[in-house]
This record gives C-alpha cells, structure tokens and sequence, in this order.
C-alpha cells in the first residue's frame, strides 16, 4: 500500500514540473510576439494574417480568429474592449440636411432627387442605420412663389430654417412633434411623402442662391436651442450634409476652406462626424454630364468653389453631376461611403 501512495505521490510531482514547464514556454512565446507587436511591428502567422500595435485578432490555420489582448468580443452598447481603454467605433445616429436649389431650372433636378430618395433610405436602413433626421432648407429666405402667402411662423422665411410646408406656403408636409425635420418614426404622412413636399422646394427662388450660407446657418445659428432647427443636430450622430445645384456659389461668404472650418465646427471640431455629398454642375469638366448652354434641362455652371469644398474634406467627400439622368448610382456609392464613415466613427460625448 505504501508503495502505490509513493508511485502517486512521484506522478503527481512529475506532472506539476510538466505543467510549469509547459506554461513557461507558452508564456514566453506569448510575450515574445506581445513585445513584437508593441514596437510596431505586425508579425504574420502561418496563413499570412497580420497582428500589429492595434492588438487585432489572429487568424489560426483553420481560418477561425484567435482572440488576443485588446481584440473586441461583442459588447453591450457604451462598453469598450481592452480593459475600457478603448472606445467602441461605429456611429448609432444619422443626421442628414439637404440643400437644394429653388431656382427657376431646378424643377427636373427637384423631381430626379425626390424619385431616388426612397431607394436611398431604404439601404440606409437595412445597412448603416434606423436611427436618422432628415431636415431640407433652400437657398434663398424667400417664398417659393412670388404670391406665397406670409405665415405667422418666422422660421418659414428664414434663410437656413428647415422647411416644413410645400412650395405654395399653403400645405404642412407632416413633420411630427413640431419640429422642422423628419425623423426615422415618421408614420403619418409616410416618410417617403413628408421628403417629396418638403424637397420639392419651388423653382422661383432668388437667382443668387447661397447653398453654404444656407448650409451652415442650417447647423450654426439656427441649431441653438429654442432656435428654429432646434433638436435636429445631435452631438453623438454622424452629419451628412447633401447640397443639390446647378449653379457654383459666388456669394456665400468666405472661401471654401472656411466654408469647411465653419461646418466642421458645428460638430465640435471633430472632422471624422461630417461627410459631405455634392450633387453639382460638372460643365467643363472630363467626362461632363452638364452643358453650359443646353435645351434638354442639362444645363449648369461648372461648381469649381463647391467641388472644392467638397473635395476638400477627401475620402468623406464625394461630388455628382447634377445633371445626371438619375441619381441611382451616385446615392448608392453614397450609401458605401457612409457606411465606411459610420464604421469609423467615434461617437462623442
């Protein structure tokens, strides 16, 4: 008997050295590429997978991700992987404004947006977001008919104010809540018909249309609280900010790099939360859709000052010809770009 509990007693200690042994060499090997990955450097495993200084996941030789230090596992909403140090990307909310022209050869334009918008939405929806406001101003403080009728509500001939009634002045367009915007609970009217009145916004606007006055003004002054846009820009949402013309604009104040300045400071200088679309005249241009001079509806200026502010905000810019047939295609590679913004974003407190 003595001699079976001296065998166990030699087993289990010849284990135990085994064991430690074991997981010292599994823990060197771990610091090791630890160390390697913190001065920078990726080290690849056997499939060519990388794991650098962001302390992203490996793959494993059967394609299956091997969790290390700082990888994120899913978590709950406002949790943070390695340790809290990290946020969460991604953003939750879309603000959208769009800034369209209500000069006289904008009706064409006007119908091909409010024909795509639904198409738009929909894979917003199903691929970024459900959680969104939408707001549409114009681009002059000016009825949208000469004998448009005054309302009591100032806001109504406000450069920059959301627009809340048809192109008359005669017909709500339903926003909910009073407010001057849609938000993606908007049931009655439907969300597709409360866009078409409001962005229907008239052809009898001012020939000097201000689209980035409009545009800043929009989510500047008149986002204040108790101001007219009161509610529509929120801090944590992403802004995608769509401007819709056929002429340039030569007298916004400013250039536009301060055009740039002035929106990105409406997010609290955070650059990353603003894309900018541009659906604008491209006359001049390679490849031109528009004409200077034209008798079939395809005429526009060619928008050097607004493609430049556009442009000038890179990968989260993107510009179209507004004289497009159809803004199909130019919503849908709109729909991939703020995909990828949202995915890197960071929301802010």
């Amino acid at each position: 008997m003595r001699r079976h509990a001296t065998d166990l007693g030699l087993a289990v200690v010849l284990c135990l050295i085994s064991c430690v042994a074991n997981g010292n060499d599994r823990d060197g090997a771990w610091q090791a590429e630890a160390g390697s990955a913190s001065n920078g450097q990726a080290s690849s495993g056997g499939d060519g997978s990388e794991v650098g200084s962001s302390g992203r996941a490996s793959s494993s030789d059967d394609g299956t991700e091997a969790e290390g230090p700082g990888s994120r596992l899913d978590l709950a909403d406002g949790a943070t992987g390695a340790g809290d140090d990290e946020p969460v990307l991604g953003c939750r909310k879309v603000d959208f404004l769009f800034v369209i022209d209500n000069s006289p050869s904008m009706r064409a334009k006007q119908d091909n947006l409010v024909a795509n918008f639904p198409g738009f939405i929909e894979q917003i929806r199903d691929r970024v977001v459900d959680d969104f406001h939408i707001m549409v101003v114009d681009m002059d403080a000016q009825c949208s008919t000469a004998a448009c009728p005054k309302t009591a509500d100032a806001c109504d001939h406000t450069l920059g104010a959301g627009k809340v009634m048809d192109e008359t002045y005669t017909t709500q367009c339903g926003a909910m809540q009073d407010s001057r915007y849609l938000t993606d609970a908007q049931t009655t009217p439907a969300l597709d018909q409360a866009f078409s009145c409001m962005a229907i916004v008239g052809t009898t606007g001012s020939s000097e249309e201000l689209p980035i006055q409009a545009m800043l003004r929009a989510v500047n002054q008149l986002a204040a609280p108790e101001q007219c846009n009161a509610g529509f820009l929120r801090r944590d949402a992403l802004l995608i900010a769509t401007i819709i013309t056929d002429e340039d604009d030569t007298s916004s104040p400013g250039d536009p790099s301060d055009w740039k300045d002035a929106l990105v400071r409406a997010k609290g200088g955070y650059e990353e939360a603003v894309v900018v679309l541009g659906l604008i005249g491209d006359s001049g241009q390679p490849g031109a859709v528009c004409e200077f001079v034209s008798t079939n509806g395809n005429e526009a200026d060619d928008a050097v000052r607004l493609r430049e502010f556009v442009t000038s905000f890179a990968a989260r810019g993107m510009s179209g010809s507004v004289c497009a047939p159809s803004y199909q295609l130019f919503f849908a590679d709109a729909t991939d770009l703020i995909d990828t913004a949202c995915t890197e974003y960071q929301p802010q407190e």
